[in-house]
């Protein structure tokens, strides 16, 4: 993976309702202390929904006849929300970045204990078309990746296929759980766990009060001698408002330097001290990263590292379940990530 991650568009509701963003106190998603759970995954859910269902996509509309048994989940989140949903896929990728030796993602694993494990795919170089054929699914859901129209026109010759709505790896979670839902038959299932996750995002500003109000810049080490830093547009940045933060001005000033295509900007070492924020947050791959990057001259200038008003995300796992939200992921971050991000705003004066 390289050290910037690939665009992933989050849809934030108003949070006026008590209901913000990903994550919910019902079925035992919040624990009562406040501590989340580790897993959402959802009973088996009896059909809700009559088929055949059509669902639209960037590529035209796709109709499954009948309720699936066998679904192949394709790109990042999918295969957690056929999972939540208690639907055990017969096969989904490989995750080689912060997945274990088997290509499973720590919250993907949980949610599968006591169940089939499902075929890993390698589709980092390219689709195993020849895989999936042997694998006889009865339907592909790919609502967030980044197939091409070949490889749709490919994949529906197998079995219909269901492509993204719009932008390729540009799906929020909330879109990748009820499109899941939707061609699974279990509608209602999905908005359940939609609401009860962003439940639990929302739930966050009332457990850490400290959070609400404070402002953020979120980046990265660049690969020489910049940083990168989100818009205020990223998913990344997006989460965190939908906990109460807000944009610092350094993060609105990156907007006007991004076009429409352009999630994060690059920011000289030289200009260190002018990343100002009441909290600074930045992920790194692993420990040996992090350590790194604290010998950096430039990292130390950054007057929020200085001061105990920076929030590091370490290792390849929390990286990813910062970056590719989902229903299952957001739980684990939640648990792992807001309680250093909470006391790194105990020590904003």
């Amino acid at each position: 993976m390289s050290h910037v991650l690939t665009r992933r568009r989050l849809v934030v509701t108003a949070a006026t309702s008590g209901i913000v963003l990903a994550g919910a106190a019902p079925r035992g998603l919040l624990a009562q202390s406040g501590t989340p759970a580790a897993s959402p995954a959802a009973s088996p859910s009896a059909v809700t929904d009559a088929f055949p269902v059509t669902i639209p996509h960037v590529f035209g509309e796709t109709v499954i006849p009948a309720p699936p048994a066998r679904v192949i989940a394709l790109g990042w989140s999918t295969p957690d929300a056929v999972i939540a949903l208690g639907v055990d896929p017969v096969a989904i990728p490989f995750q080689e970045w912060g997945g274990d030796a088997e290509g499973f993602l720590p919250w993907t694993r949980a949610a599968l204990e006591g169940r089939p494990l499902p075929v890993t795919l390698d589709t980092l170089a390219e689709i195993p078309f020849e895989d999936i054929i042997g694998l006889e699914p009865d339907v592909i859901l790919a609502p967030f990746s980044g197939i091409t129209a070949e490889e749709y026109d490919t994949l529906s010759r197998i079995a219909p296929t269901v492509a993204y709505p719009e932008v390729a790896w540009g799906t929020s979670w909330q879109d990748v759980q009820l499109i899941t839902g939707r061609a699974l038959g279990l509608s209602a299932a999905a908005e359940q766990l939609v609401a009860d996750t962003e439940t639990l995002i929302a739930s966050q500003s009332e457990i850490h009060p400290q959070l609400a109000g404070k402002t953020f810049a979120y980046g990265n080490v660049g690969q020489n001698t910049t940083f990168n830093f989100y818009t205020t547009t990223d998913i990344r940045s997006l989460f965190l408002t939908a906990i109460g933060l807000e944009p610092s001005e350094f993060t609105r000033s990156l907007d006007a330097q991004a076009d429409e295509f352009t999630y994060y900007v690059e920011v000289s070492f030289e200009l260190a001290q002018t990343i100002e924020a009441d909290i600074v947050v930045m992920w790194f791959g692993s420990e040996e990263e992090y350590a790194a990057a604290q010998e950096l001259p430039a990292f130390q200038a950054i007057p929020a590292v200085s001061e105990g008003r920076f929030a590091a995300i370490v290792g390849q796992d929390l990286v990813m379940a910062t970056s590719a939200f989902s229903v299952l992921s957001i739980p684990y971050m939640i648990e792992r990530f807001i309680p250093t991000l909470a006391e790194a705003a105990d020590n904003v004066g």
